[in-house]
């Protein structure tokens, strides 16, 4: 897995039929940013995520590398919870790792199921692991679990 690894096309329509709109990218470079529009790279885990997604909701294909997507997980949550802000991660669907476990049991997400599996941009070859989108939210919605 290379964090540099894009999302495809397809994925992030898919993700739009849980959020019409994002404002923000908060795991992207200049190069594989999906929003055209946006002008805010760096740390995201740094930014006021409200401050720069204007009231719409934030897009995250975060880095997998070992830490990371519990770094964004910890992110996610707490801007849901402090400031109202959601979020649509894609993550690999792992009940298993204490990240998505911590996502899952907060009662701010739901969690999508892809029923195939993803070629990331840059990839020589399919993700050997199914994904999900985790959508975080708002309000504490003891969650539910959901195939798109």
């Amino acid at each position: 897995m290379n964090d540099e690894w894009g999302t495809p096309d397809w994925v992030f329509q898919l993700a739009h039929k849980i959020e019409p709109i994002f404002a923000f990218d908060a795991a992207c470079n200049r190069e594989n940013c999906l929003l055209r529009e946006q002008e805010s790279f760096g740390d995201s885990l740094l930014v006021d995520w409200y401050g720069v997604s204007y009231g719409q909701a934030v897009w995250c294909n975060p880095p997998y590398s070992r830490g990371n997507i519990n770094k964004f997980i910890d992110k996610a949550l707490y801007e849901a919870k402090e400031n109202e802000v959601r979020s649509v991660f894609l993550v690999r669907f792992d009940p298993t790792a204490k990240w998505f476990q911590k996502a899952f049991k907060s009662g701010y997400c739901d969690i999508y199921m892809l029923d195939k599996r993803i070629k990331f941009k840059g990839a020589d070859n399919t993700y050997p692991f199914p994904n999900c989108f985790i959508h975080f939210q708002a309000k504490d919605n003891k969650g539910g679990v959901y195939y798109i």
